[in-house]
């Protein structure tokens, strides 16, 4: 199924079988096009992985192993795909008139306001596909739910800067939110006083083949050989920061969901930075909705880490020439999960952060300007992960890979060492692929330490029944560079607090911010 939408100027494949249903694995989106700029070749969700336990009245609790399921595979069945397109709606008393309304922006939250124009009608494009599992969770003795519904939304907006995607305000671009919500349905039945199942955290895997131009004008690109993509990451700045998260959790999945926050002195825009990536990287986001976290390996071994804020990506260039501009990049798929204290409006702003303050949280000034996480307040505490690779046959689902084998039990372990022990230069461009993993615990404890938390000393956060992960989305902009450094930031490669001889040097996959 093709899609040519004039009014955002988005263009695409969605691959269907001869019934129009999404094929297994779910919605897969071929040769995405903004305005005739490339923007990806294969966009998809792998699948996710559920862990659930057994708690026995007494106090103990038994971990399952995680369990990998594919859309469009038992138990669920295939789903039909849906064009999104805005449709006339009338409005009801005592309004007038009619309005054009998309009500699967609604499942963006804040983000919807991105799919409207000045006037508040929608201007939006997209597919869907939704997934019913009835008694999905039967076979599990005595479980606290037994339904489960998952839906992939993936929206594209119009091209504009109306709302701000970013601080500034200067930044012209589209959206595309790959978005999937699920929802868990109670059983009534459930007797607690006996040992029961409970659901310990689901996991959501993406992989996302992007491909941007080597230059921004259509017609000049078009006459230059293809270098492949390079890619940034950023940890941004904080006005300050705090400490004192500790989180609950067995380490499995090398789990990002406990830790203790270490004061940093930040300066300019970012704390960390690797401009182009060198290496390939597994690279840590957010533990548990915290920048700051300790990283549980899989042999139990802990380290303070600090996560990354955002991924940049962009069209590779001769050797020498200038980069994307950082802050600002003009020409450049932008991924923010989360915004540092130190940009405008965080922690008040909703275009930025979405995320209301679970009851109980402190506040930003409790925070120290560290609380900035771009997510579903209903599933805040999200642990997110990315990984940066040269694609690979071995990890290509196009090649004949069983979706089952691209995600792995412990995440990381997917590249390092299952692909290869030491990490492909990438640094020059290369074709390279974004994996993209949001696991969400359904408990998380936070201590009362250094004053994080308010309103008491110690608290359990509960994650809602139902959420959608990835209402950030990515942002693409198409633009020349502007010229004035004092209006944007450097060209020029960079590489802190870890510099580009030292990242050589240990050839390690995994590398945080700090």
């Amino acid at each position: 199924m093709k899609v040519k939408d004039a009014s955002t100027d988005w263009e695409f494949e969605c691959l269907t079988d001869s019934s129009g249903n999404a094929l297994p694995g779910g919605l897969v989106l071929k040769s995405v096009l903004h305005n005739g700029h490339n923007f990806a070749k294969d966009l998809r969700l792998i699948g996710f992985k559920i862990e659930t336990e057994l708690v026995d009245p007494s106090g103990t609790i038994t971990s399952s192993a995680p369990v990998f399921y594919a859309l469009g595979a038992a138990p669920f069945a295939a789903a039909s795909v849906r064009n999104l397109i805005p449709v006339t709606v009338t409005l009801p008393a005592p309004a007038a008139g009619t309005f054009q309304y998309l009500k699967e922006a609604d499942t963006a939250l804040d983000f919807a306001r991105y799919f409207k124009d000045p006037a508040g009608n929608y201007v939006g494009v997209g597919v869907a596909a939704t997934y019913k599992a009835s008694g999905f969770f039967s076979a599990l003795p005595n479980c606290e739910y037994s339904d489960l519904e998952v839906e992939q939304i993936f929206l594209f907006s119009r091209y504009s800067n109306a709302p701000p995607h970013e601080p500034s305000g200067g930044l012209v671009a589209a959206r595309f939110l790959p978005m999937t919500r699920y929802a868990l349905t109670a059983n009534s039945a459930v007797d607690k006083t006996k040992p029961y199942t409970r659901l310990k955290r689901i996991r959501f895997d993406y992989r996302f083949q992007l491909y941007l131009d080597r230059h921004y004008d259509v017609a000049t690109n078009a006459t230059l050989a293809q270098l492949g993509n390079q890619a940034g990451l950023f940890a941004d700045s904080d006005s300050s920061v705090g400490s004192g998260i500790k989180g609950v959790g067995s380490g499995i999945w090398n789990v990002f969901n406990s830790g203790t926050a270490a004061t940093a002195v930040t300066s300019g825009a970012f704390v960390a930075v690797e401009k182009p990536v060198v290496l390939e990287v597994t690279a840590p986001g957010l533990g548990a909705g915290f920048p700051l976290f300790e990283n549980i390996t899989a042999s139990g071994t802990t380290s303070t880490v600090r996560g990354w804020d955002n991924v940049h990506w962009w069209g590779a260039n001769l050797a020498g020439a200038p980069l994307i501009s950082t802050p600002g990049a003009f020409h450049c798929a932008h991924l923010h999960w989360r915004w540092g204290g130190a940009a405008p409006g965080v922690g008040s702003n909703t275009v930025f952060n979405p995320t209301v303050y679970p009851a109980g949280m402190p506040t930003k000034s409790a925070m120290k300007g560290m609380w900035g996480p771009v997510l579903d307040p209903g599933i805040w505490m999200q642990s997110i992960r990315v990984a940066i690779v040269k694609n690979d046959p071995k990890l290509d689902p196009n090649k004949g890979v069983a979706l089952k084998d691209l995600s792995n039990d412990q995440w990381e372990k997917l590249f390092d060492p299952s692909l290869r022990a030491t990490p492909i230069d990438i640094e020059g461009g290369d074709e390279i692929v974004m994996w993209f993993s949001s696991e969400i615990p359904q408990r998380l404890e936070v201590t009362g330490d250094a004053g994080w938390v308010s309103a008491a000393p110690k608290a359990t956060y509960t994650a809602k029944p139902s959420g959608t992960v990835f209402i950030h989305g990515f942002f693409f902009a198409h633009d020349s560079e502007r010229s004035s450094f004092a209006k944007v930031g450097s060209r020029d490669p960079a590489h802190w607090p870890m510099d580009e001889a030292g990242i050589r040097s240990a050839k390690k996959w995994f590398r945080p911010a700090k």
